[in-house]
């Protein structure tokens, strides 16, 4: 099966570059490539190929043939994932060694399959109504997806079993390039095009892509255990949310009970797929003062039952432990940064228009009330906004 190969570890950035142009050249012109990924060598190929729906059969159990999306949003959108569980393990765990496996249905299957360009039986060849997606993390792998989508090619992608393996047998993965184009061409019918082989080396892990199968209804099964251990994706479904404000007594212990009662009602995007933990901090608090009394009036004029703990000082190790940090002004964020510049990416203003939400230390209970309310509105919004 092998046409041609180019060993990755002889190459310079420049050549590198230029080998990933000439693969991404020959998947044009339907062309298969070989390629070291994050896992075990795989194979690519345009959606359109004709040699697609056969491959697709001959893998059988041993691994679907997967679509690979530009970015994951391309893939929640096209497939049309709506639930908050499905969204947030493509976004947490691709690109990374999974394959999720999303069942959309007959007509959904026939729908992405037109957008690819490609035939429902290179996707779907059980007829499950499934299609499979997986982003690879490797360098060479992810550049030669990226230079396909540059020239609007969809690209499949399928992990390789080593040929010969006996019936029944325990599959044998192709850790090297040369076994990964004999498997190839065990797959397929004599007089298949060959493939281009990009070398990169022995495989490392040299574990396949954990398979994950996204249920319609929600929620996800382990099909089959690989890089990825069953606990660490659970884990990705558990989302903390950290609220700051400066001694942790009166608007950020507000925010946090005002945000835990809206999401043991349901009412946050992702319950109950996403499990959501709220805490709350100060940027100079002291430890351990209670929330002022009028804050705690304010929560239950709300109705809400003030169950809350003493004041904590904001540290590097809650901003690192947080999904999303919400600050109740500039000066607050700009203190999260401080301690941990990497978190701008996740860290906002509470009201989404950009203004502050004042300390009501030392007014009336009326001003605790208006900002409880208030903290109220821009919880409800930013907890609306919140997708896996």
């Amino acid at each position: 099966m092998t046409g041609s190969a180019v060993n990755l570890r002889a190459l310079s950035a420049s050549d590198l570059e230029a080998a990933v142009r000439r693969a991404a050249d020959a998947l044009s012109q339907g062309t298969p490539v070989i390629v070291p990924t994050d896992t075990v060598y795989s194979v690519a190929l345009p959606a359109s190929s004709s040699i697609a729906p056969a491959l697709a059969r001959a893998l059988g159990r041993s691994g679907p043939l997967a679509w690979h999306p530009p970015t994951a949003d391309r893939a929640i959108d096209l497939l049309g994932l709506t639930r908050p569980a499905h969204r947030r393990l493509l976004r947490r765990l691709t690109p990374g060694p999974v394959i999720l496996a999303a069942a959309i249905g007959e007509d959904g299957v026939a729908a992405a399959a037109a957008a690819l360009g490609a035939e429902t039986a290179a996707l779907d060849p059980a007829g499950a109504g499934e299609v499979a997606v997986r982003r690879i993390r490797h360098d060479a792998a992810a550049a030669l997806a990226e230079r396909a989508g540059e020239m609007d090619l969809a690209l499949l992608i399928a992990e390789l079993p080593e040929a010969g393996a006996a019936e029944g047998a325990a599959v044998r993965w192709a850790l090297e390039a040369d076994a990964a184009a004999q498997a190839l061409g065990s797959l397929l019918s004599p007089g298949s095009a060959e493939a281009l082989v990009l070398d990169g080396g022995r495989a490392r892990p040299g574990k396949p892509a954990t398979i994950l199968g996204l249920r319609p209804e929600g929620g996800w099964t382990l099909r089959r255990p690989g890089a990825y251990e069953e606990r660490f994706v659970r884990k990705q479904l558990r989302r903390t949310i950290l609220f700051i404000c400066t001694g942790n007594t009166c608007r950020s212990p507000m925010a946090e009970a005002i945000a835990a009662d809206l999401i043991a009602k349901g009412r946050v995007s992702g319950a109950p797929d996403v499990e959501t933990t709220v805490i709350s901090a100060g940027a100079g608090a002291a430890t351990g003062v209670p929330p002022t009394p009028e804050a705690v009036t304010a929560l239950k004029e709300l109705g809400i039952n003030p169950n809350l703990r003493g004041s904590r000082q904001l540290t590097r190790q809650l901003i690192a432990e947080a999904d999303i940090i919400f600050t109740m002004s500039r000066s607050h964020l700009h203190a999260v940064l401080a301690l941990d510049p990497t978190a701008a990416d996740k860290t906002f203003l509470l009201d989404p228009e950009g203004g502050d939400v004042p300390d009501p230390i030392g007014y009336p209970q009326e001003v605790y009330t208006e900002t409880a309310e208030r903290i109220r509105d821009l919880v409800t919004a930013r907890l609306r906004e919140l997708d896996a």
